[in-house]
């Protein structure tokens, strides 16, 4: 699943595009909504989106900051994945931003091309760069829960949530047998090693993280420890 941020600042309109996004397609999924630059910025730098939908006509150029702040950390991920809507045509070629840019579309804009442009972003984008892709979101989700990657479970966690994404067609229930016998041989170590580091950076991670984060991550009381298969298929369920 491809992440998109949706950014408007007309509420109505706004809502319409995400209701017509979630309906019809099933690669992307709408993991944030901005009215303003300040939002925007947020949720790029929080919520990590694969995908922009940008108002072009957002007021005070509002927009272009939202741009620049892109070109300004140098954030390569949105390279051609960007697509703006504006009132007026607006030729790509001569747009000062035209490296992130993906496609312009007109207002008033058919909610029905858009989606359709972006099903095929989405699977260019799963099929060139799926593993970096998910990584990189399962490094997001841990680095929430405050998991230290100088521990070596923190990194047999990113590979055991990757092992299971890519399987997600099969019943993985047993990690011992199913799951940490792969990252052995991976890793050329015993299973039982990859088990006792995951399980010591959970541990770890329980004690270093807010209280109120796990509470809220989890949907559980703040004294109640999540057990690795509880992290696990947590996280699971977020990408």
């Amino acid at each position: 699943m491809i992440n998109l941020l949706v950014v408007e600042n007309n509420v109505e309109q706004c809502k319409n595009i995400v209701n017509y996004i979630s309906r019809y397609s099933n690669q992307v999924k709408v993991c944030g909504i901005a009215y303003n630059d300040e939002d925007a910025i947020e949720i790029i730098n929080t919520k990590l989106p694969d995908l922009i939908f940008l108002d072009l006509n957002l007021p005070n150029l509002e927009a272009f900051n939202i741009l620049n702040y892109i070109t300004e950390k140098k954030l390569n991920k949105y390279v051609n994945a960007i697509i703006m809507i504006a009132t007026k045509p607006i030729s790509k070629s001569k747009f000062e931003h035209s490296q992130y840019i993906n496609c312009f579309f007109k207002k008033p804009v058919e909610l029905r091309n858009v989606v359709l442009r972006l099903n095929e972003i989405a699977a260019f984008k799963l099929s060139n760069n799926d593993e970096a892709l998910i990584r990189n979101k399962i490094t997001h989700e841990l680095e929430i829960l405050n998991y230290n990657f100088s521990y070596h479970g923190s990194k047999y966690m990113v590979d055991a949530l990757y092992e299971l994404y890519i399987n997600k067609d099969k019943y993985y229930d047993n990690l011992s047998k199913d799951v940490y016998p792969v990252l052995a041989k991976k890793h050329h170590k015993k299973a039982n090693t990859i088990k006792c580091d995951i399980c010591h950076a959970t541990k770890m991670m329980f004690y270093d993280c807010n209280e109120q984060v796990i509470a809220n991550y989890f949907k559980l009381s703040s004294s109640i420890k999540p057990t690795v298969k509880q992290v696990i298929f947590t996280i699971l369920n977020k990408l």
